[in-house]
């Protein structure tokens, strides 16, 4: 039996990359490696033309991970496939552990606290999603219709979401991973970047209590920031209006919280 990979990929570390890669054959019966590349990259298209069954994408117009995600995901062939980030190591026997788990939805593997720090340690903790090493189960994502640019560093909250909500499992497991921290280089400003998450969780996620505390922490901090207010009730009017009720009551809740602060 072989499965599918997918690797979206912009700014890499190649001596990193060229680490986690071997892993991934030495540990993946691998059937087809498909990469999104999103920038231009000789070197790195060199290193990949040294592994068997890599298929590049070319994603330089995408601006987000949302596109390059429904792209890859289209790609795929068979029920599973493994989705993995660049930076992702995997740990010894990490497929066969990972299949023997398999759930209708996705099973996420743990990043190791050795290479991620203390972060791994809080996340492991939550339930939130955290994509890096996770095992899908394709039908579960037939749904997903991401058609702007909203969708950035967004997607495995709204993964998780969407899944859960149409019946499907979202599981970690005590498998981990390591993952590497590598300098951040965000392909838009703060203020972009958050202007696009609440709007992606807005429209594309099923109204959640857990949710709408995001959108509005990020909300009240861009207000708070920026110094300007943001308009989201009309884009939640013409996208998804089930959120409008939670939404208010969140915002009424944090006004007062705030005027009880100030007395």
């Amino acid at each position: 039996m072989k499965i599918d990979v997918i690797t979206p990929i912009f700014h890499i570390d190649l001596d990193i990359f060229k680490k986690c890669i071997d892993s991934w054959y030495e540990q993946i019966p691998i059937k087809k490696l498909i990469i999104g590349l999103g920038k231009k990259n000789p070197e790195l298209e060199s290193l990949l033309s040294e592994y068997e069954n890599v298929y590049v994408i070319d994603q330089y117009m995408h601006k987000t991970l949302g596109y390059c995600m429904m792209e890859l995901i289209s790609a795929i062939d068979g029920d599973f496939f493994v989705y993995l980030h660049g930076d992702v190591e995997l740990t010894e026997n990490w497929f066969e552990r990972m299949w023997e788990r398999r759930v209708l939805g996705i099973l996420e593997s743990q990043k190791n606290s050795k290479t991620f720090g203390d972060v791994a340690i809080t996340q492991a903790k939550k339930n939130r999603a955290y994509s890096g090493a996770q095992l899908i189960y394709k039908p579960a994502l037939e749904t997903l219709n991401w058609s702007d640019d909203f969708m950035y560093c967004a997607e495995d909250l709204v993964i998780q979401n969407v899944i859960t909500n149409l019946g499907y499992t979202y599981k970690k497991v005590p498998i981990f991973h390591n993952h590497y921290i590598q300098e951040n280089k965000r392909t838009q400003d703060k203020e972009t970047l958050l202007d696009w998450q609440w709007r992606a969780l807005i429209k594309y996620a099923y109204p959640s209590e857990k949710l709408a505390v995001s959108i509005v922490s990020i909300i009240d901090y861009s207000e708070k920031m920026w110094e300007k207010k943001v308009d989201w009730e009309p884009f939640a009017n013409e996208t998804n209006s089930f959120w409008i009720p939670l939404l208010r009551k969140r915002f009424a809740q944090l006004q007062k919280a705030e005027r009880l602060r100030r007395r």
